[in-house]
């Protein structure tokens, strides 16, 4: 059987319906149980809370029956536990004494009662958390049950009262079985019930398992009297003055600091003294060293003189822990008298002196560390003399540390380094700018690694002449580290080097460049100066400037390196790389062209690449990232490119990138990436409902593999489990056919006046003629040029309605829209058209008088391009987002079939197209 306890705040399942009316409503003990359980387990604090509150009405006789309805082991107790298990936590909050011992009463009575062992276990474990002395004897009943008599033993520790106490010691002191005396004289040992010592002892002598000499010897341990000490010391000698598995040892050093605590010192002294002399075995040194903590503890003037002749001890453990606790015995005074001698200590003992040195902040040994150091022969003990210098000195020791580096060895070399990037002292890179000119080669190296992460104002004057060294090494060093020197004053030096520098070089200078002109207060001049200079010259040397000009990012920067695109020069390759890298979405228009044209595998890959990143980190809306990436999908040559465009359709997390991803779900090549897609749009909007959406997060579960597939499994399960049985989004268009969808018959109104014979007829022609007018093609519904209106078979009230659309480009006056509830309309038009108004912008309720019928800003994409709508109705309200733009905000959609009446309250859908050819897909009503 599971038992579950945990806190009172075990936030759970709940159902629809409170706790407090079902239970409140219920007419007899046996309905009030039922009530509970069946809201079990829960889910909400409130409701949980309340689930608590109504069973502060059970009697005892409730209780009891309810915890007599526990089945044996493996039944399905969940409910069960949960509810009792909350309740022994929540009657034990203050002020709620009463209720606890009606529970207390209930559970007695059924501890009785219950024949499964398993159950009346439980019901040990659930007194343990809310009994007090009102149980005690009832309890002490069960220690002498061979299979509860260990619980039974907890609950009275629990209970921790006189009472319970004694309860305990009058069983101990007859004639007790091995098992019984374990249980109880744990429980003793944790309530320290001294009265029972002598006992103990006796079992000691009686039961010579490991099991109970392990548990009699840690009772022992924790009632700290002299009674024990013989046999904690006969018992440590019998262990051989070593580890093993009853404890011995370490329960006697236990033993002995608390006799020290309690005032008895020479009794302490005396056994950890013999401990710690005999503890001489190679395997005992554990307990040497713990025995010799003790002793420093106690009298640590005493151990002084110990711990000087171990730290130059042969056993590295022993040498260690001497250094380690010298400071506690000896002080500050003797420490520093102490590191005057450190050359003559081992290696080791080096390393732990200089570090209680560094930890303790003796700053008075400094001048003594500095003469040790040209004679420490070990690199550990040298690194740990830099490391206490740099500490004690507060990080003012660069020029000390500086000097050292000629003869240090490597690994000294580097934690030299370290110390000087790290230090705290302000003069460290002064330091460091000073030394680097006349240094020799290993010297200037290393300072030039230090200035690359480390510098001050001053660092670029001393720098910038080593690039001009033939010390290739040197040179190498200090290209690379003016990126992180240069200042605003140094971009024309920057770029002057960047004309002749050797081809390794170019990217450091590149970035030092960059680095500094981003802020710069003239950065707008000399942009322009270096877009003018590369436009004048056109060498190719100006390809070494398209990534400064990609970071820098302007439409400057842009015409510039986009004059490059269009030539066919050695250097177009580059200056197409460079938009790819672009740091903003100012190059997107000039990717999505080279999208649409480029064919060279490997120059359009850079264009994809640069795109798709692009459109990811841009500031663009969710909607308008779906739509771009769905069109580089449309061009994309590669598996790997189709890859790249569902990562990052995951992270749109609109409905129509969701919809998009599950296309491909069964595609081998891009499934991987589909079911990634599909699984993070679903579980991260939990907006997304309905049956579309449970069958595609099915689908994608079939996908997962690895060693993550269970996790991820059970995270879609309880996703499942959680979501809303709400109908969600329904697709208005398959995508294959005209399937629920007919021709337009005149208006509403119109309608409405026609006999069901007339209406059937006309709906027949006007079908045929929507046959001539409108097709499915490659999931697109598109309208010819010609023709009426389509509309939806089912008609509809309140809605939210999706839908994606493009005008044609070479159309003659494009113009679209959305007719709601059979009324125009949401407008869509060519915004070119100014002669019309349509300049506005489409979105808006066009045939609106009253209301206002403009759109609040222009959000269209460029014409022949993809466009969508978000459309919410509610009554008569609308509001409408074109490209993730909200254009129409709680408007009134008024009744243009009839100006004296209000919208009516459900109709068709219809989308309207006249002109030119109008492609509308996606198209998704979701009722509310």
């Amino acid at each position: 059987m599971k038992k579950i306890f945990n806190t009172l705040a075990l936030v759970l399942l709940v159902h629809g319906v409170s706790y407090g009316q079902q239970i409140q409503n219920a007419n007899s003990r046996l309905d009030k149980i039922h009530a509970v359980l069946a809201q079990q387990p829960a889910w909400g604090q409130s409701d949980f809370m309340e689930a608590m509150r109504s069973m502060e009405g059970f009697s005892t006789a409730d209780f009891t029956q309810l915890l007599l309805s526990l089945k044996p082991q493996g039944g399905d107790n969940a409910a069960l536990e949960y509810a009792t298990n909350s309740y022994a936590l929540y009657v034990m909050q203050p002020g709620k004494d009463a209720l606890r011992q009606i529970y207390v009463a209930g559970l007695l009575a059924a501890l009785d009662t219950l024949a499964d062992v398993n159950n009346k276990g439980y019901l040990l474990e659930l007194l343990k958390f809310c009994a007090k002395n009102e149980a005690v004897d009832r309890v002490a009943r069960y220690l002498n049950n061979p299979n509860l008599m260990e619980k039974a033993a907890r609950v009275l520790t629990a209970i921790h009262s006189p009472e319970s106490i004694e309860a305990l010691r009058h069983v101990l002191i007859g004639d007790v079985t091995e098992k019984q005396a374990i249980a109880i004289v744990a429980a003793l040992g944790e309530l320290k019930a001294t009265a029972v010592e002598d006992r103990i002892l006796t079992l000691l002598q009686q039961y010579n398992a490991d099991d109970f000499q392990f548990t009699a010897l840690t009772a022992l341990s924790r009632l700290g009297t002299a009674k024990s000490y013989v046999v904690f010391a006969e018992k440590a000698k019998a262990a051989g003055y070593a580890f093993e598995r009853t404890n011995a040892v370490a329960l006697a050093l236990d033993f002995a600091r608390l006799l020290y605590q309690n005032k008895d010192v020479k009794t302490a002294t005396r056994l950890v003294e013999q401990i710690y002399k005999a503890a001489s075995a190679p395997n005992a040194v554990g307990v040497k060293v713990a025995a010799l903590g003790i002793l420093v503890e106690m009298e640590p003037k005493k151990q002084r003189k110990n711990l000087l002749q171990l730290s130059t001890s042969e056993n590295a453990t022993l040498r260690t822990a001497a250094v380690g606790l010298l400071d506690k015995a000896a002080g500050p005074a003797a420490v520093q008298k102490w590191s005057s001698a450190m050359l003559k200590l081992p290696p080791a003992a080096q390393v732990s002196l200089l570090n209680v040195l560094k930890n303790r902040g003796y700053s008075t040994a400094v001048p003594a560390i500095e003469k040790s150091l040209p004679g420490l022969k070990d690199p550990a003990s040298k690194v740990a003399a830099y490391q206490a210098l740099a500490v004690l000195s507060k990080g003012e020791n660069a020029d000390f540390l500086i000097k050292q580096l000629p003869t240090a060895g490597t690994v000294e070399v580097k934690a030299i380094q370290e110390l000087l990037v790290s230090a705290s002292g302000s003069q460290t890179i002064t330091a460091v700018n000073r030394a680097l000119a006349g240094a020799d080669e290993k010297t200037q190296l290393v300072l030039l690694e230090v200035l690359a992460k480390r510098s001050n104002t001053a660092s670029a004057m001393q720098v910038f002449p080593l690039t001009q060294t033939g010390r290739m090494p040197v040179k190498a060093a200090a290209y690379h580290a003016w990126p992180m020197l240069v200042q605003d004053r140094d971009f024309e030096a920057t770029i002057e080097a960047l004309k002749t520098a050797d081809v390794a070089f170019v990217g450091p200078l590149q970035q030092a460049a960059v680095n500094a002109l981003l802020y710069n207060s003239a950065r707008k001049d000399k942009v322009q100066h270096l877009a003018d200079t590369i436009l004048h010259t056109m060498a190719p040397t100006a390809a070494r400037y398209f990534p400064i000009f990609a970071a820098e990012g302007s439409h400057v920067a842009l015409h510039a390196v986009q004059h490059y695109v269009g030539l066919e020069t050695p250097v177009r390759k580059d200056a197409i790389q460079a938009l790819a890298n672009w740091s903003n979405s100012n190059a997107l228009s000039t990717l999505t062209e080279l999208l649409r044209k480029e064919k060279e595998a490997e120059i359009f890959n850079l264009v994809f690449s640069g795109f798709v990143k692009q459109v990811n980190v841009s500031a663009l809306t969710p909607e308008q990232k779906t739509l771009a990436l769905r069109d580089a999908f449309s061009y994309a040559q590669t598996k790997e490119q189709k890859q790249a465009v569902l990562r990052g359709l995951k992270y749109a997390g609109t409905y129509q990138a969701l919809v998009f991803a599950q296309h491909y779900l069964h595609d081998p090549d891009l499934k991987a990436a589909a079911t990634d897609a599909v699984l993070t749009l679903i579980m991260d909007n939990k907006a997304f409902v309905g049956a579309d959406v449970r069958r595609w997060l099915e689908e994608a579960k079939s996908n997962i593999t690895g060693a993550e597939r269970s996790y991820i499994a059970e995270a879609i399960v309880r996703h499942l489990a959680e979501m809303p049985h709400e109908a969600g989004y329904i697709a208005l268009f398959n995508g294959q056919d005209l399937n629920g969808w007919k021709g337009l018959v005149e208006n509403p109104i119109a309608r409405a006046k026609m006999s069901p014979e007339e209406l059937q007829r006309k709906q027949l022609e006007a079908d045929r003629k929507m046959r001539d007018s409108w097709s499915a093609i490659n999931g697109e519904l598109v309208f010819h040029g010609h023709g009426d209106n389509i509309a939806t078979v089912k008609q509809y009230g309140d809605m939210e309605m999706l839908v994606d659309w493009r005008l044609d480009k070479q159309g003659n006056e494009p113009d679209a829209g959305v007719y709601l509830r059979g009324t125009p309309q949401v407008q869509i038009w060519d915004i070119s058209r100014t002669n019309v108004g349509a300049e506005v912008g489409s979105g808006g309720l066009y045939n609106n008088k009253k209301y206002p019928s403009k759109p609040l800003t222009v959000a269209d994409n460029a014409l022949g391009e993809w466009n969508t709508f978000k459309i919410r109705m509610l009554g008569e309200q609308v509001w409408v987002w074109l490209n993730g733009v909200l254009v129409v905000d709680q408007v009134i959609l008024e009744n243009y079939w009839d100006k004296n009446q209000s919208i009516f309250p459900k109709e068709q859908i219809e989308l309207q197209a006249h002109g030119s050819q109008v492609w509308y897909r996606d198209v998704f009503v979701r009722e509310l």
